[in-house]
């Protein structure tokens, strides 16, 4: 959609008249907002950068000058124009993750960036609080996404709904000597929301674990409630002890989560307690683990207790620099004593590795998927092109993709 740019008079903010104590307050936190400056930090250079009004305000202005386009908004009966309007907000999901996705809070971005273009868009975004629930508090460029910023998502998704989030180290690139103001403050804000937990993407490096556990230990914080999906990254995390307490944390989601994906350092191994007393996950379907080579990925295997576990993700540290990487031709039959040691076994089997680019390992985990039951195994690889001519004689192929169903089971290789 593109954007006018008034001249300052059109900048004048407006917000329509309060109806309810909640309206008010919430009205109070979005005039706090226009008074936020943002500064973006470069060296020698200091700029300000726009408001969250300027946003609203140029599409106000849009809809007044551009005025059919809402008019024939207005005339679509009400489930098609929600259901454009819900596609509008999906399009802004910007951060994707190996379960879900989530929105960068920004001025610009659906559904606050709606409010302003007419009153039935506005009266969706009220209305529709599940929009707001999804938040990503990684910091994209600098200070942005504000906390002040994320705090008011968090408002408008109300007082009950569950609410899911996302961060990660900053993304953008700086001097190393400017300070990341924002992320662990976004982090602190997403634990105080802890019993509302649905969804949790955590990428943690060391000083981020540090706020993740001095918030599950202290007994005086708000402990995660009913979370159904945990990614927790720890792929950055400098000591194996940290990691090792970040992946016992896993032990309060245990009776509710259904969906886990797991990432350690290089060389990481499970808490030794766990050997004897496994990591009982009553309800988890869906397993996704990060792995440097076959031993780490047995040690995870081998500690968790998983009666209902369908699917098997497994991601051998794709284009990692300090990659072991695992030589399936010979890890096959050790990969296959691992899985019969689970307490049920996966009828989906995902592999991710770059090293596969053979058609004998290929092969090999074929007739692993035909030995243990397997109904689908995706594999992904970067060097299909070394090996499709060998699969062209009985595979049927779609773009990148070939698929073929061999002895009961569906394979995908890409």
């Amino acid at each position: 959609m593109a954007l006018l740019y008034p001249p300052p008079a059109a900048l004048t903010p407006h917000f329509p008249v309060p109806y309810t104590v909640a309206d008010a307050e919430l009205a109070d936190t979005e005039r706090r907002m226009l008074k936020l400056s943002v500064r973006e930090t470069r060296p020698m250079v200091t700029e300000d950068k726009p408001t969250i009004h300027v946003a609203i305000r140029r599409l106000r202005l849009r809809n007044h000058t551009k005025s059919q386009k809402p008019l024939s908004l207005l005339g679509l009966p009400h489930e098609v124009a929600l259901t454009i309007f819900k596609h509008i907000f999906e399009a802004d999901s910007e951060v994707h993750t190996a379960f879900s996705s989530f929105v960068r809070p920004r001025p610009s971005s659906a559904p606050l960036s709606l409010l302003g273009v007419s009153k039935r868009c506005h009266e969706y975004a009220e209305g529709q609080t599940e929009l707001w629930t999804s938040v990503s508090g990684t910091q994209h460029e600098p200070n942005v996404p504000h906390p002040e910023l994320i705090k008011l998502w968090i408002q408008r998704a109300g007082d009950t709904r569950k609410l899911s989030f996302h961060i990660s180290p900053r993304q953008y690139k700086c001097p190393d000597d400017v300070h990341d103001e924002f992320t662990e403050r976004n982090l602190r804000m997403f634990m105080q929301h802890a019993p509302r937990w649905h969804h949790i993407a955590f990428e943690l490096n060391d000083a981020m674990a540090q706020v993740y556990l001095q918030h599950l230990l202290d007994e005086s914080k708000p402990k995660p409630g009913e979370v159904e999906c945990v990614e927790l990254l720890a792929g950055s995390v400098s000591s194996q002890d940290t990691a090792r307490h970040l992946f016992s944390s896993i032990a309060l989601y245990s009776s509710t989560v259904t969906e886990l994906h797991w990432a350690g350092p290089r060389g990481f191994s499970p808490p030794a307690s766990l050997e004897d007393d496994k990591l009982k996950m009553e309800r988890l379907t869906t397993f996704s683990v990060d792995a440097h080579n076959m031993t780490e990925l047995v040690q995870c295997l081998d500690v968790l207790d998983a009666p209902k576990l369908e699917e098997l993700w497994v991601c051998v540290s794709v284009q990692h620099p300090d990659r072991d990487g695992v030589r399936w031709s010979s890890a096959v039959s050790i990969f296959h004593d691992a899985l019969h040691r689970l307490a049920t076994l996966p009828k989906v089997l995902l592999i991710q590795d770059d090293d596969i680019e053979w058609v004998e390992t290929v092969t090999r985990l074929q007739t692993l998927g035909s030995q243990i039951g397997l109904s689908r195994l995706s594999i992904f690889s970067m060097n299909l092109k070394k090996i499709a001519g060998d699969l062209e004689e009985h595979a049927y192929r779609s773009d990148d993709e070939f698929r073929f169903h061999e002895e009961g089971i569906d394979i995908v290789f890409r």
